[in-house]
C-alpha cells in the first residue's frame, strides 16, 4: 500500500523551474519601518542631533529629506523648519 506523501514528492519533482527572463514584480515604493520622514524647509543646510537616539540628521539643502527615528520624530517635529512627509 502507498501513502499519498510519494505522490506528492513525485508531483513536486515534476514541477517546471522558474522561467530564466522572468522579472520579479515591481517594488511601488521601498519604505522602512520604524522611521519617519522629515523635509528641510530652511536655506543651506543643517545637520540636527536627536535627543533620544543621538542620531546625526543632516539636511544638505532645501527640499531634502531625511528618515529619522521614531524616538526622535517628536523632536524633529518642534524645528520649525523641518516638517514631517509621507516619504522620499
Amino acid at each position: 500500500m502507498t501513502c499519498c506523501g510519494n505522490r506528492r514528492v513525485a508531483a513536486g519533482a515534476m514541477a517546471s523551474p522558474p522561467a530564466a527572463n522572468a522579472r520579479p514584480a515591481p517594488v511601488a515604493e521601498t519604505r522602512r519601518f520604524g522611521v519617519a520622514y522629515f523635509q528641510y524647509t530652511g536655506q543651506g543646510g543643517v545637520i540636527i542631533t536627536g535627543p533620544t537616539t543621538g542620531n546625526r540628521y543632516r539636511f544638505e539643502a532645501n527640499g531634502a529629506i531625511v528618515a529619522v527615528a521614531l524616538g526622535d520624530r517628536a523632536s524633529l517635529a518642534r524645528v520649525p523648519q523641518l516638517r514631517q512627509v509621507a516619504g522620499p
